[in-house]
């Protein structure tokens, strides 16, 4: 557990030097209906945006499931530990319409990203 109180599982693999792209996978179920938490997603949205080293956040769903989360691709591991210290990375804990709070977060294979990935990893 994460000084959040979050299960944070950190990083899969060490990260190298060099490693560029880096990827937080974030999982919770909500206590609030589905309408209402899309509409806080719109409104949360813009500021994620401005997170300096986000290059893309892809919003997940899976309502028969009841879970939820995003996808996160930073331009590298200091962007994704610089966004850990915003008020909405720590608003998440909180937040009484989450429950079950999962983070991970990984490097990525660059080579081989660029062969599957080009337009995002060949930024």
């Amino acid at each position: 557990m994460s000084s959040l109180g979050v299960g944070f599982y950190g990083s899969r693999n060490a990260p190298t030097e060099g490693t560029f792209m880096y990827i937080r996978i974030v999982t919770f179920g909500i206590n609030i209906p589905e309408e209402q938490y899309a509409t806080l997603t719109e409104t949360i949205a813009p500021i994620f945006a401005a997170w300096p080293g986000l290059v893309a956040k892809w919003w997940l769903r899976d309502s028969a499931a009841g879970v939820y989360g995003g996808v996160y691709l930073f331009e590298d591991r200091a962007a994704a530990d610089l966004s850990r210290t915003t008020q909405l990375f720590a608003d998440m804990a909180g937040n009484a319409a989450f429950r079950g709070l999962e983070i991970c977060e990984y490097n990525v294979f660059a080579e081989a990203s660029r062969i599957t990935a080009p337009t995002m990893v060949d930024q």
